[in-house]
């Protein structure tokens, strides 16, 4: 399966957060590309800790089902981390934007 990261999707994100939540502080964008893949990788723990304890939580279709979720979810965090630049501008152009309303 292929994954990867939008940044278009990114853009519309960044300035639909950011037009709900118009003073944050310089630090608290700064931080914002980094929710993705926080994000991604707080399910992959999710999806792995299911899978070792027998798959209770999150149903399944078949054996190893949420173990391979699990490699997805890190794979996504991954490219989420690798395009980290592209979305850091993305959140801190939306908020310049929003400054200017």
């Amino acid at each position: 399966m292929a994954t990867s990261v939008y940044l278009e999707s990114v853009a519309a994100v960044a300035s639909g957060f950011l037009t709900t939540c118009p003073a944050l502080e310089p630090a608290e964008i700064d931080a914002l590309a980094l929710a993705g893949p926080e994000m991604g990788i707080e399910n992959a723990v999710r999806f792995l800790t299911d899978h070792l304890a027998g798959d209770h939580y999150f149903a399944i279709d078949r054996a190893g089902q949420n173990l391979d979720r699990c490699r997805t979810q890190l794979r996504l965090a991954e490219l989420m981390q690798a395009a980290y630049a592209e979305s850091d501008a993305c959140f801190h152009q939306a908020a310049g934007a929003g400054s200017n309303r």
